[in-house]
């Protein structure tokens, strides 16, 4: 875990949980104010918004397999 940083976990089917922020590609820092997960791009995957209280928003794409792409800029006009 990043101190001070936005992180994701995942369990790997049981009910113990590991941090997979960096292998996920989400490279946020700062504290987090809340996030949503929403359909954004149409391709049947849920795609991840995160709310930073001094670093604004972020849109992360999901790629599927446990990765994403940071979209922010690119979607900035949507």
């Amino acid at each position: 875990m990043i101190p001070g940083g936005a992180t994701s976990t995942a369990s790997p089917g049981n009910p113990s949980f590991r941090e997979i922020s960096a292998e996920a590609g989400i490279h946020l820092i700062g504290r987090g104010r809340g996030s949503a997960w929403a359909d954004i791009d149409d391709d049947g995957r849920l795609d991840l918004g995160v709310c930073l209280q001094q670093n604004g928003f972020h849109l992360y794409r999901n790629l599927g397999g446990l990765r994403f792409e940071e979209v922010t800029q690119a979607r900035a006009r949507v």
